[in-house]
């Protein structure tokens, strides 16, 4: 089968299964009372660390541009997460994580979360996944030890179809 031939069915069966689960591609009638916002598309690269402890979550969903194989469109996107995160020990992370309201259309189903020694040129942020349906949480998590110790915490949430939230981002408080 031909290369476009491809491309058009899988974009055929990826519409398809957008129409048939309501929703899911973030596309529901009432998404357009949700805030459009711009997402920065290199979150961990922003100049400098955080300057707080704590982000507060946004208010509900949200909607972005992005561009597909037919244009651009306006997708529904979860809200970003409020995030605090407490040193245990030099390498040992306590991440809390909480939203205010998530309707039915934007409830993440995966959080991803991540701590970073963002003074050390060497360090890459170690993140793990956690499944998620849209509630608070804790998660602890620890840091390599050949790098210097984490300073940074970051959070994100998740859609089914892979659209995500923004990224909230804090200094890791030290007892």
């Amino acid at each position: 089968m031909p290369t476009s031939r491809r491309w058009t069915l899988a974009i055929s069966v990826f519409v398809a299964a957008c129409a048939a689960v309501a929703g899911a591609c973030g596309s529901a009638a009432g998404s357009a009372a949700y805030p459009l916002i711009s997402v920065d598309p290199h979150p961990t690269t922003q100049a400098g660390p955080p300057t707080s402890y704590e982000a507060s979550p946004t208010p509900t969903c949200q909607r972005t541009r992005v561009f597909t194989p037919d244009g651009k469109k306006t997708i529904v996107i979860p809200p970003t997460p409020g995030l605090r995160a407490e040193a245990l020990d030099a390498y040992t992370t306590r991440l809390s994580w909480w939203f205010n309201d998530v309707p039915d259309e934007c409830t993440p189903r995966v959080m991803l979360l991540s701590v970073v020694a963002s003074t050390d040129s060497r360090a890459t942020p170690y993140t793990i996944h956690i499944d998620s349906h849209g509630e608070d949480g804790t998660k602890t998590i620890t840091y390599p030890k050949f790098l210097d110790s984490p300073d940074v915490a970051l959070a994100s949430a998740y859609l089914p179809n892979g659209a995500r939230s923004t990224v909230a981002r804090v200094l890791i408080r030290r007892g």
